[in-house]
């Protein structure tokens, strides 16, 4: 199809007679040369389409494009330009190449999506970090969400070893990691909101699988609160009565008793504790005993039996004033020295009945 205006000189017919003919062909052929020297002025093309019948366009200095008046649609296989953007139109519909000053992600092979805010995934080459927004119009910008299968660390900028976060859970759930790093080393921990605890205190119940051990190194100690025992009284008789003798009996509610005929200057009488061992101290003694006759305070005082020296040394004291039962407390780890042997010294004023029915001791790790 015509490209250009028409060629003015006439061609003679063949068998035309006469001379004439050699002068036209002549200008034809002067007008060709001329036309071709020139390269085909722009000025002898025709405003219209310009199809170059599957032939290579070679050497363009550059490519100006119409802006057009709305988003193009068609034809087929074109590049266009609109709202200062280029696009190619493809079979499936228009495709935007630029935004801006760069290239449209949506343009970019296997990164879709609607993009109603301005997203970006940017590289800063200071830090080499890739970074995940989902608005960079904010003020700072806004960090978008990031969804995979599996999220790969490498051990180094070279590694190709590397540790894989995954998840294979049937349910959604939320791990929100602790605030801040803890001061020393702790435990982490899980509640069931999915918060993550730094965190050496346990409050829930935790079970060994079966002949599975807990392994203590140097003086480790395993600790917890104190657990009480109930004791049967031993009482000691001979040298460490002062007077009168205990004897056993059996009170009105049934149960068994020591009981005590004080004389007219008192009686002084030994119950003696049970150490567990030596990873444990006293916390609490208990003693269940009452006056029975008489007048006057019974005193307690704890007492402490020296290994080495064979004597005794008081480290508390409580007074009965009546009441059945005496709890004598504020041990200390100095005064409990694990593995002596240790009394309830009970001292009875003078003339009545005593009789001591029982102790609880509390105890706790040392």
């Amino acid at each position: 199809m015509p490209i250009g205006d028409s060629i003015s000189e006439p061609i003679p017919a063949v068998g035309t007679p006469g001379t004439s003919y050699a002068a036209q062909i002549v200008a034809f052929l002067t007008e060709i040369k001329s036309r071709l020297e020139n390269k085909v002025a722009l000025t002898s093309l025709l405003a219209g389409l310009f199809d170059l019948s599957n032939n290579p366009l070679s050497n363009a200095k550059y490519l100006g494009l119409y802006e057009q008046g709305a988003a193009p649609t068609t034809p087929v296989g074109s590049l266009q330009r609109y709202g200062n953007n280029l696009y190619y139109v493809s079979n499936a519909g228009a495709v935007r190449i630029t935004n801006g000053a760069n290239l449209d992600a949506v343009a970019v092979d296997g990164i879709t999506g609607d993009y109603a805010a301005p997203a970006e995934f940017k590289y800063t080459v200071g830090d080499t970090t890739y970074a995940a927004y989902s608005d960079t119009g904010t003020t700072p910008d806004t960090w978008a969400y990031l969804a995979a299968r599996a999220l790969d660390i490498y051990g180094g900028a070279m590694s190709t070893v590397r540790a894989r976060l995954t998840f294979t859970g049937g349910s959604s759930y939320t791990i929100t990691v602790p605030t801040a790093a803890p001061g020393t080393k702790q435990l982490i921990q899980m509640d069931s909101s999915g918060v993550l605890t730094a965190t050496n205190t346990v409050d829930e119940a935790v079970t060994l699988a079966a002949n599975k051990n807990i392994t203590l190194s140097g003086t480790g100690k395993v600790m917890y609160g104190e657990f009480s025992r109930m004791q049967l009284v031993k009482m000691e008789p001979g040298a460490w009565a002062t007077s009168g003798t205990w004897s056993v009996s059996v009170n009105a509610a049934g149960g068994g008793e020591f009981s005590q005929a004080v004389g007219s200057t008192g009686a002084v009488g030994y119950a003696q504790i049970n150490a567990i061992d030596s990873y444990h101290k006293f916390n609490s003694i208990t003693i269940r005993g009452v006056l029975v006759s008489g007048s006057g305070n019974v005193t307690y005082d704890v007492m402490r039996l020296d290994s080495t020296t064979g004597l005794l040394s008081s480290i508390l004291a409580a007074t009965n004033t009546g009441a059945p039962d005496v709890t004598i407390t504020n041990f200390s780890a100095a005064s409990m020295t694990p593995g002596y042997s240790y009394y309830v010294k009970i001292t009875m004023p003078g003339g009545g009945s005593y009789a001591l029915f029982n102790m609880q001791v509390k105890y706790q790790p040392n």
